[in-house]
């Protein structure tokens, strides 16, 4: 009888210990996904910030009439000079160019790390007239593919821009496509990858709040 009480008594404490963990673990996940939908609330309200900024901002230099593009000179100011072991190959190459009564201006850099590259694309565009308008919300609006060929998905960078991460399994591709102020354009692919983590962290060099307010 006694044995008895005791395997019930043990019984009773472990129904209590569990029942406690268990409310742990739903106090835990709530308190997780609280913290989420305030992050993505936060996201939200930036990313909406800077879509009205950029907004104001070709709604200025359409009403001035400006077509000039940025200079190759000032975009190459937002090369970053090296990421981990990756150091440039070569000198920038520039390509400014008269579209149609419209300006575009492009530099690109190579930058190497043993038999890796990444090539940094930065492109401006000026009164409208950029290719790439509109591009960054698309993507916002795509969802995320996974294939045996590749993977892509949206990425929020910095809270405020709209960017596109891919990978490209077989030939081991890695890219990330960025939109800044609805105008500028910036394309990083690399070569001979595992992952996307180069070509997000060569991006980090890139001051993009200082080029989104050109």
């Amino acid at each position: 009888m006694r044995r008895t009480r005791f395997l019930f008594l043990r019984v009773f404490v472990l129904a209590i210990a569990l029942a406690a963990c268990e409310e742990d673990e739903v106090s835990s996940r709530a308190r997780a996904a609280f913290e989420k939908a305030r992050l993505l609330a936060k996201q939200r309200e930036e990313m909406k910030k800077h879509n009205v900024s950029a907004k104001k901002k070709r709604e200025e230099r359409d009403t001035k009439g400006d077509t000039v593009a940025l200079s190759t000179e000032i975009l190459a100011d937002f090369l970053p000079k090296s990421y981990a072991t990756y150091q440039k190959n070569g000198v920038p190459i520039n390509s400014p160019a008269q579209i149609n009564g419209g300006a575009f201006s492009t530099i690109e850099q190579t930058y190497s790390s043993q038999n890796q590259n990444i090539r940094l694309t930065i492109r401006d565009s000026n009164k409208g007239v950029s290719t790439h308008a509109g591009i960054g919300k698309m993507w916002s609006r795509t969802p995320p593919t996974n294939t045996k060929k590749a993977r892509g998905s949206y990425v929020l960078l910095a809270g405020k821009f709209h960017a596109w991460e891919y990978y490209e399994k077989r030939t081991r591709r890695a890219g990330l496509l960025i939109d800044v102020s609805d105008r500028i354009y910036i394309e990083l692919i690399a070569t001979e990858q595992m992952d996307t983590d180069a070509v997000k962290g060569l991006v980090i060099g890139i001051n993009l709040d200082k080029l989104a307010k050109y």
